[in-house]
């Protein structure tokens, strides 16, 4: 139904700036070009506010499992540029 774009045209209906979040995604150096790819899509899509760090030095990832069998793990050498951040 066109009514809502006719009462927004005729200035009966503001729009608002919604909140949202910031994102930053972390890598390793060099970043690949499927890294930008997904950000940039998810940009595109959602209008989320993203940003790509690249790491100086690399993350280390560990996956495990606890004695229950669930995922788990642990990240390495990510506060050494995180905690510099401010978004």
């Amino acid at each position: 139904d066109g009514s809502i774009l006719d009462r927004f045209l005729e200035g009966d209906v503001q729009l608002e700036k919604p909140c949202s979040n910031k994102i930053l995604v972390v890598t390793n150096k060099p970043i690949h070009p499927e890294t930008v790819n997904a950000v940039s899509a998810a940009r595109a899509t959602t209008g989320i506010d993203a940003r790509i760090l690249p790491l100086d030095r690399p993350l280390e990832m560990i996956a495990k499992f606890d004695k229950h069998g669930r995922a788990t793990g642990d990240v390495r050498g990510w506060d050494y540029r995180i905690n510099s951040q401010r978004l």
